[in-house]
């Protein structure tokens, strides 16, 4: 998990550049990640192909790609929608409080739990599972606007700390 972590940090910060609307040193920038892109590690082969999608898209608006900057720009509702949904499942199942305006949708999530784990069973290494089904799902997820990359990834790193502590 940890080289496709990496890249999953690797590919937030070219995001980040490529939305910032500056050209400070773009060229040396993404020399530098693609360089940190191999070095960074063995990750899980099944979620290879996700994770290089989003380095090429980000790559590609970089390098002056229209196309590839307006497909950013415009799967970020989709990316939001995307990671809000993951904040809220690891925050359930880490026992981590989700913001005030994502309560209903917190109660919706833990009813259907509930209703699921009732049919399936559930036990520590379901749960350690899923926190890492989570995890994988987040690092490949498509990128989000600047104004809530932040806030996802601190609400997303809280309740990932916690669900590990709860593991052991």
């Amino acid at each position: 998990m940890n080289g496709l972590r990496a890249r999953a940090r690797l590919c937030d910060r070219l995001e980040r550049l490529a939305m910032s609307g500056t050209d400070a040193d773009t060229a040396g920038t993404v020399d530098e990640i693609a360089s940190a892109w191999d070095k960074a590690g063995p990750f899980d082969r099944s979620t290879q192909e996700a994770i290089e999608a989003r380095y090429r898209l980000v790559t590609s608006a970089l390098a002056g790609d229209d196309a590839a900057k307006g497909d950013m720009e415009s799967g970020f509702d989709k990316g939001l929608a995307q990671r809000r949904r993951l904040c809220l499942e690891l925050e359930v199942l880490a026992g981590v409080e989700s913001p005030p305006e994502d309560q209903a949708a917190r109660m919706a999530l833990r009813v259907e739990r509930l209703g699921r784990s009732l049919v399936e069973g559930g036990s520590h290494g379901a749960v350690s599972a899923e926190r890492r089904r989570l995890e994988r799902a987040w690092y490949t997820c498509g990128p989000v606007a600047p104004e809530h990359a932040e806030t996802l990834a601190a609400r997303f790193e809280r309740a990932l700390g916690a669900a590990r502590a709860a593991e052991t």
